[in-house]
C-alpha cells in the first residue's frame, strides 16, 4: 500500500514537471580572468554557456534546470569490472525526494524507481505493480541487485542475485 502511494505521488510529480517549461536554454557559469592588456590588475568576466542536462525518465524529460541536482552512480561487475552495466540515481529536490531511476547500459530511456535512504544505505525499487526489482547501495560503493520475482511465496530473499561496484559520478 505504501508503495502504491509512492507511485501515485511519483506520477503526479512527473505530470507537474511535464507541464512546466524552462525558458532558458542552459546554465551560465562566470569566470573571472586577467584581461589581456598592459595592466594585469584589470579583470573582465567571461561567460561560458553550459548545456542543459536532460534525463529521459520513461518518456518524460527532466532537465538540470528543474531540479537541484541529480545524484548518480555507475555500476560495473564487482569481480570483473569491465564496462558499465547500469547507472542508478535520484533527483535531489525537496518536492521529488523519492524519485529515482535506473538506466541500463546501451539504453537511452531510464526506468523510474522509488528511491529511499535508510541510514547510510540507498535503495531503489522498480518494476511492474509489484516492484519486483531492487538495488541497495552501501556506503562503500557495493551495490546489491535483488530480483523478487524469483523470491519465495512470502516475497523473501536472503541474498542478492548480483553484486556490483558502483562509483558516484557528476552530472
Amino acid at each position: 500500500m505504501n508503495s502504491l502511494k509512492h507511485l501515485i505521488a511519483f506520477a503526479l510529480m512527473i505530470a507537474f514537471l511535464s507541464a512546466c517549461q524552462s525558458t532558458q536554454s542552459g546554465k551560465y557559469r562566470l569566470h573571472k580572468s586577467a584581461k589581456p592588456s598592459e595592466n594585469p590588475s584589470e579583470h573582465y568576466v567571461q561567460v561560458e554557456h553550459t548545456p542543459t542536462k536532460v534525463l529521459n525518465l520513461e518518456g518524460y524529460e527532466i532537465t538540470s534546470e528543474e531540479v537541484d541536482s541529480i545524484v548518480a552512480w555507475r555500476c560495473k561487475d564487482f569481480y570483473e569490472g569491465g564496462d558499465t552495466v547500469f547507472e542508478i540515481g535520484f533527483i535531489k529536490n525537496f518536492e521529488m525526494d523519492t524519485v529515482g531511476y535506473i538506466l541500463l547500459s546501451g539504453e537511452t530511456v531510464a526506468s523510474a524507481a522509488i528511491y529511499q535512504r535508510h541510514g547510510i544505505k540507498h535503495r531503489w525499487d522498480w518494476g511492474d505493480d509489484k516492484l519486483n526489482y531492487a538495488v541497495v547501495l552501501s556506503h562503500n560503493g557495493k551495490g546489491f541487485y535483488y530480483d523478487f520475482s524469483t523470491a519465495d511465496e512470502k516475497g523473501m530473499k536472503s541474498s542478492a542475485d548480483e553484486i556490483f561496484k558502483c562509483s558516484q559520478i557528476s552530472l
